[in-house]
Formats: C-alpha cells, structure tokens, sequence
C-alpha cells in the first residue's frame, strides 16, 4: 500500500457510524485501497485542523455550521429548525 498515491481528492463524510468515500482516486490501488487512503488523507487534515485550532484563536479551518447542501443532502433539519437546549440554573 505504500506504493500508491492519491492522484485526485473528494469527499468523505462521517455521519451516524457510517463513513462514506466518494470522488478519491488512486493509482494502482483497488477501491478497497483507495477507501483506506482516503480516510488516511482525511486523518492527516483532521490532525493539521486540529493543530491550527488549538494553536491559536481562529486557528484552522473548522466550523460548527454544516453548509445548507450537506442539510439537505442528510436529510437533517437546519440549525435554526432545532429547539435551543439551554440550561436556567
């Protein structure tokens, strides 16, 4: 597996214990080869993210807000749609 390598990136989505891969392709990799390269890639920008973040204040590009499409495309309600569950102490 060391000999293959990413040629083009897509998307991979985390979302209720599934992981998707769409839109990877590697040379000389099977789809079961390029899936796992995938969610390596995916790791690695997840831990520069990461590193940015906590690095310093507006470090990283990482947002709490889902864009509308991926809404949409799940099937979930928007944000503004969801009742605020918010504690009066």
């Amino acid at each position: 597996m060391l000999d293959m390598t990413l040629k083009k990136t897509g998307t991979l989505l985390i979302h209720e214990g599934h992981i998707s891969v769409s839109g990877f392709e590697a040379a000389g990799a099977s789809c079961r080869e390029t899936a796992a390269l995938a969610v390596l890639w995916a790791i690695g920008l997840l831990q520069r993210e990461l590193t940015e973040l906590v690095g310093q204040p507006g470090g990283g590009a990482v947002s709490i807000d889902l864009p509308p499409a991926v809404h949409a495309a799940l099937g979930l309600p928007e944000p503004w749609d969801e009742e605020e569950d918010v504690n009066d102490d």
